[in-house]
């Protein structure tokens, strides 16, 4: 039964080849492989809390197609007279502002593709990880898996824990700018006044802007350390 169970098993996954053909040997060698710690992948899945099953299941569990399966939260923290404000500048802002509120703002970023405003991003790629690949920025979870990343350290859904939470604070807020620093740094944290955008240049509008902030944001928040 084991031996029947297992050739099922392979041929669901696998199919009918043979598993002595060459890359197949090259895959199951580098699956024994040693990771830094001397363990390999079959090890950790065994040692996995609830087996090879719970293993498999938060692998497939993690992964992102798409905005719902983000453990996310997004949180308004604005009083009357900012939301106010807030209003007032998504109305100012124009097409892609008026009238939404944070939360439609902040999920049309994430579920977008590609870059609002390509040649300033490439000017600025030497700033980013390594092991981000631009290439795929085309993808439609590209962003949903970058905000992941650049939070928890690993491009992909974790289960534990809290969820992701952004919030939408007011200028002073302490959670933006600590309070213990000084009045005259306080000043660089808040930007005042109006833009003006020139429709052949980047970025061409306010929605760029903003969008092509975001994305950089999280790009240079991914360090070096990181659980991929």
């Amino acid at each position: 039964h084991r031996r029947i169970a297992w050739e099922m098993l392979q041929y669901a996954v696998i199919g009918t080849e043979s598993m002595d053909a060459d890359h197949w040997r090259c895959f199951k060698k580098g699956f024994y492989m040693q990771c830094a710690n001397t363990l390999n992948v079959p090890d950790i899945a065994r040692s996995f809390l609830g087996g090879i099953e719970e293993f498999i299941s938060s692998a497939q569990n993690s992964t992102i197609d798409g905005f719902y399966d983000l453990r996310l939260r997004i949180i308004c923290r604005l009083g009357i007279e900012a939301m106010d404000r807030f209003a007032a500048a998504c109305a100012e802002a124009g097409e892609g502002f008026e009238g939404k509120i944070f939360e439609e703002i902040f999920k049309e970023f994430l579920t977008e593709v590609g870059s609002p405003c390509p040649q300033l991003l490439d000017a600025q790629k030497h700033q980013f990880n390594s092991e981000v690949k631009l290439s795929g920025i085309q993808s439609p979870t590209f962003r949903l898996r970058l905000l992941c990343w650049a939070v928890t350290g690993a491009p992909r859904v974790i289960d534990e824990g809290e969820p992701i939470r952004v919030f939408l604070v007011e200028d002073d807020d302490s959670t933006y700018i600590p309070i213990s620093v000084e009045e005259g740094v306080r000043s660089s944290y808040i930007s005042t006044g109006t833009s003006t955008y020139n429709a052949n240049a980047e970025p061409k509008n306010a929605r760029a802007a903003i969008h092509h902030w975001l994305l950089t944001q999280m790009l240079e928040s991914i360090g070096s350390y990181t659980t991929v």
